[in-house]
């Protein structure tokens, strides 16, 4: 099972939910079925998680990925282990006057 927690500059950290349902399900030639979730704080999308399952020879092996929709440090857990760390995003430094 996967979870995320969004963690703020104060090292709080926030249990993000996954939505039941996919926003986007698809196959393809080399996908024999995919799909696109979202982790979310409220109604607040958090992070994209993509799942896959494609055939390699006679096995079919399940794939991840997953993409940030926040600033903050988030992290993406597999069974309790850490899958993804995404480090948070350092501001643009201000145009000058």
């Amino acid at each position: 099972m996967f979870t995320a927690e969004k963690i703020d500059s104060t090292g709080d950290s926030t249990q993000l939910r996954l939505l039941p349902r996919p926003l986007y399900r698809y196959k393809s030639s080399e996908v024999l079925d995919g799909a696109i979730f979202v982790f979310v704080e409220g109604t607040d999308p958090e992070l994209v998680f993509l799942l896959e399952a494609r055939k390699h020879n006679d096995e079919t092996k399940w794939h991840f990925a997953s993409g940030r929709l926040n600033h903050l440090r988030l992290q993406l857990h597999y069974r309790g282990h850490k899958a993804w760390d995404f480090d948070p995003l350092v501001p643009y430094p201000a145009f000058p006057k």
